[in-house]
């Protein structure tokens, strides 16, 4: 998978991407992307809530700190 094969999804029928990983956290720090969201790669098959993402989120649900690096794997 490469940095730019992931999408995320609010209401479960629209997908937005693809995104980079650098652009999802981004999306999180400005409250574009919630941590109820699904994000995923490209296709969703292996998607997850974006509160599940380590290094999207810390565990109160706020963004994480910009130099994370975890990515969504498929």
């Amino acid at each position: 998978m490469t940095a730019t094969d992931l999408c995320y999804s609010r209401d479960g029928r629209t997908t937005l991407g693809p995104v980079t990983w650098q652009e999802l956290r981004r999306l999180a720090a400005i409250g574009e992307l919630l941590p109820s969201d699904v994000v995923g790669p490209i296709g969703m098959p292996h998607s997850m809530k974006a509160a599940s993402v380590p290094g999207l989120f810390d565990r109160k649900g706020e963004p994480g700190s910009p130099s994370g690096t975890a990515r969504v794997d498929a």
